[in-house]
């Protein structure tokens, strides 16, 4: 068992709930700014934010490494899929990844999210991500590398 999955087993154990909810009403307020109707949810879990995003009026699917967090989103009736990042093929007007989720992305799904955010062909129209300053030099060194070698070019 690895530790994402140790973690889907005990997570009931910790008393998250209250800031959770706080953070994840946050993000469906940004998501009703933006107008954005269908959402990919990076690292799910177990689909709590899914569940509140479903109650608003969200198309959501959601996405995660770990099989036992995808059984437990699957038990709650979540469309939700263990797979990576990059096997993604739908298009979404927004993808949340939420609490530190970027921090758990390689290279290559990073790159997936900055090939396809907002452009023509683009899978995805928006980010929303919640993370450290480390998530923030990740993406941004990234950004910066793409544009150093004429691969994407940002309005």
């Amino acid at each position: 068992m690895n530790g994402l999955d140790l973690y889907a087993k005990v997570e009931h154990l910790f008393d998250f709930e209250e800031v959770m909810q706080f953070l994840w009403g946050k993000y469906i307020e940004e998501l009703k700014k933006l107008n954005v109707q269908k959402i990919l949810d990076i690292g799910c879990g177990s689909g709590g934010f899914m569940e509140m995003a479903q109650k608003e009026g969200f198309e959501i699917v959601g996405i995660d490494i770990s099989e036992q967090m995808v059984k437990n989103g699957k038990q709650k009736g979540l469309k939700v899929f263990h797979k990576n990042l990059c096997e993604v093929d739908e298009k979404f007007d927004a993808c949340v990844a939420i609490f530190d989720v970027v921090n758990y992305l390689n290279d290559e799904e990073l790159n997936w999210i900055i090939d396809n955010l907002s452009s023509e062909i683009g899978k995805i129209k928006y980010l929303i991500s919640s993370g450290n300053q480390h998530v923030k030099e990740r993406i941004v060194s990234l950004i910066n590398r793409l544009i150093e070698d004429g691969r994407k070019q940002f309005e």
